[in-house]
This record gives C-alpha cells, sequence and structure tokens, in this order.
C-alpha cells in the first residue's frame, strides 16, 4: 500500500469519525427521552404491583385516578380505576371480594357466579383455584384476579361442650327441627354444629365488648376440607356468596379427632 492510499485511508476514518461525534451530539435528546420513558414505565409498574398487592391483602387499592360506588338490592360494589386497570370491590351477599383486571373489564353480575365446586366461571373462561383465591383467564380477551374475602382470619377452639352443656344464648339460635352435634369454646368465642348449619359465636372483651353470631346453613357450602394436624384438626370452607372460613381446632386427642371428623361428615352429608 503506497503512502498516499494510507493517508486517503487515515482521512476516510476521520471523516467517520467525525460523523460519529455529530450522531453522539444528538443522542443525548434522545438518552433523555429515553430515560424518561423507562422512569415513567417503572413508576407505572409500582403503581400496579403495590394496588394489586393491597388487593390480595384484602386491603383497598390506592392510586385510583376515579371511584365509583354502584348500588344493588343485595349490596353494594366500589370501582376504582387505576392507571390502565380496574379494581372491582364486592360488597354483595352474592359475592364478596375484589377483582383486579385490565381497564376493560366488567363486573361481575349474578348470572355470571358459580359455585366453586364447577370449573367454568363464564363463557369461554377457564377458573384456577389457589388458596381459595380464583385467577379467571377469559378465552382471547383479558386475565383478571379475584381475591374473595375471608369472613375471620381464623377461629381457634379448644374445648368440646355437650348440647346440654351450651350456654342458652347458644341456644336460642337452633330451631326446634335442629339437632345439636356438638359444640366447642376457647376463651371468648362458641361454635355450634347442628344437623343443618354452623354457628360461630365471635366475643371480644380486651376494648369494648361486642358478640357477632354467624350463621351458616351447610348448603351454603360450596367446596370444604378438613385437615389433620398432630394435635390439631382444621376446617376450610368456601361458601357460594364467595367468603371464606378457617376453624382451627387445637390440642385435640385421637379420640376427640374422631368426633369432629363425625361431625364434619354429618355436615357434608345434609347437603346430599
Amino acid at each position: 500500500m503506497t503512502e498516499k492510499e494510507v493517508k486517503e485511508k487515515e482521512e476516510v476514518v476521520d471523516e467517520d469519525f467525525k460523523d460519529v461525534k455529530k450522531a453522539n451530539k444528538k443522542n443525548p435528546v434522545l438518552k433523555a427521552i429515553s430515560i424518561i420513558l423507562w422512569v415513567l414505565i417503572l413508576a407505572w409498574l409500582v403503581v400496579v404491583i403495590f394496588d394489586f398487592y393491597k388487593v390480595s391483602q384484602e386491603e383497598d387499592p390506592v392510586f385510583c385516578i376515579s371511584k365509583e360506588t354502584i348500588t344493588y338490592d343485595d349490596g353494594t360494589v366500589d370501582l376504582c380505576t387505576g392507571l390502565g386497570y380496574k379494581v372491582y370491590n364486592y360488597n354483595r351477599s352474592s359475592i364478596n371480594g375484589y377483582e383486579f383486571g385490565p381497564f376493560w373489564i366488567k363486573s361481575v353480575q349474578n348470572s355470571k357466579i358459580k359455585s366453586h365446586k364447577t370449573v367454568k366461571f363464564m363463557t369461554f373462561s377457564f377458573a384456577f383455584f389457589l388458596d381459595c383465591d380464583r385467577m379467571v383467564l377469559e378465552k382471547g380477551v383479558s386475565m383478571s384476579y379475584i381475591k374473595f374475602k375471608e369472613l375471620s382470619k381464623y377461629f381457634d377452639f379448644k374445648y368440646q361442650i355437650e348440647p346440654k352443656d351450651l350456654p342458652d344464648y347458644a341456644k336460642e339460635y337452633v330451631s326446634d327441627k335442629e339437632k345439636i352435634l356438638m359444640g366447642y369454646k376457647n376463651s371468648k368465642d362458641y361454635a355450634v354444629f347442628t344437623d343443618k348449619k354452623m354457628i360461630l359465636f365471635d366475643r371480644d372483651t380486651l376494648a369494648v365488648y361486642y358478640k357477632k353470631i354467624h350463621m351458616f346453613p351447610y348448603s351454603s357450602i360450596s367446596t370444604s376440607a378438613i385437615n389433620f394436624k398432630p394435635g390439631k384438626v382444621e376446617l376450610l370452607f368456601s361458601f357460594d356468596s364467595g367468603y371464606q372460613l378457617h376453624v382451627n381446632f387445637i390440642d385435640m386427642n385421637h379420640d376427640k379427632k374422631e368426633v369432629i371428623k363425625e361431625v364434619y361428615k354429618q355436615m357434608m352429608n345434609s347437603k346430599l
């Protein structure tokens, strides 16, 4: 290669380097725009994830652009419209829980509410259950997450009570056509199991005394499970309304576990 050719090649390289420097002078603007876009996307993701977490914890979302309350004969539905998503808070006798999904989802109507016994939840949709939560995938349309509210985080009962030893106020909620199977209590709460329904007396004496009575006809139970553990029995219920209930029996020996098992079998047989 001659000296002239080398010089010409160096001049070409210098010109290319100058072009690169000119291009780099324009890049800061593009870089700034890119950084801003990424910051906005990350901020949006944080907002969506935060509100999704709140819903999964059965709490109201925070970042709502608008709020609306829809009134029905059996309760209300609170709508939160966020940045590209919607959250429905169902407070109805037919369904009780939170639904999180994209902005085009519509609230669940009575005609679309199905028992947990069936896999079909909506037309052309499939439901998957994880620890009493529900993921709904509408074929070719969207995915939404429904978190049914728990009636109570748990009830712990330790002492078994024969029907004749139950307090009078507990027997007041049992009709003449019912038979009491067994009763249980802890330091403040009572549970009464009849051949038709379960009655829970939720009392709080720590601050201001109150008593709340929950009655669950066995016919309203959609799914249930009994879980035996060392010294403990768990009853898990899902109801047609969407409520979840977790009842624990602690300090249980073999004989007491057998009693609970028989009570549970009669509860389930009454649904047949």
